[in-house]
């Protein structure tokens, strides 16, 4: 319906990178807002997440101990979406659990 078409628009906008900007940690703030209104919409299977994949992989990978909340929520975001991780992002993760207190 509508939210789906909202939610997949926000995504392929959120994932254009933005023209001399570098991968950061804040980078993830906004492919985060789009994944967690998909969830709160329970668009679980929605392109939005395999969409934003590649912007989060590169965000997660700028991401130090600083920015555990974000690492964890992003985790548990990708592992309720009926998408599976790709495995960039997966590794990325996986990279960071010491960064994140183990926990993921």
């Amino acid at each position: 319906g509508a939210a789906a078409a909202f939610v997949q628009a926000a995504a392929e906008r959120v994932a254009q990178p933005i023209p001399g900007r570098k991968p950061s940690a804040e980078a993830l703030q906004r492919p985060m807002l789009v994944l967690r209104l998909a969830g709160d919409l329970g668009l679980w299977g929605s392109a939005a997440f395999p969409s934003l994949a590649h912007s989060v992989t590169s965000a997660v990978l700028c991401c130090g101990g600083s920015h555990a909340h974000d690492v964890r929520e992003v985790a548990r975001l990708y592992a309720h979406a009926a998408q599976p991780f790709t495995v960039a992002l997966a590794l990325a993760l996986v990279s960071r659990v010491e960064a994140v207190g183990g926990e993921l």
